[in-house]
């Protein structure tokens, strides 16, 4: 699902019910609910690796290369393409 598809969806769930309170689900089971107490994070999504890394796991990396010298053209860089919701 994209970000855009997702909004949307919230947008009704606030116009038909109000203000509610938000939780995530920790799978398609239900075998955990807990509270969102963060809001989104932006970053990269490899979905082979089931592995997400912020954009700010990116700036950190990037002081750190900065720091130790690493030349502009061979630092890191992310492209981002997710939103991480808790």
């Amino acid at each position: 699902m994209e970000l855009k598809e997702y909004i949307g969806n919230l947008q009704e769930v606030l116009k038909e019910h109000g203000n509610l309170e938000v939780v995530y689900s920790a799978d398609d089971e239900g075998n955990y609910f807990g509270a969102v107490s963060f809001g989104p994070s932006i970053g990269t999504w490899n979905e082979e690796d089931q592995e997400f890394s912020s954009e700010d796991q990116f700036k950190e990396q990037l002081e750190e290369e900065i720091e130790e010298g690493v030349p502009e053209e061979e630092r890191s860089t992310f492209e981002f393409n997710a939103v991480c919701i808790n």
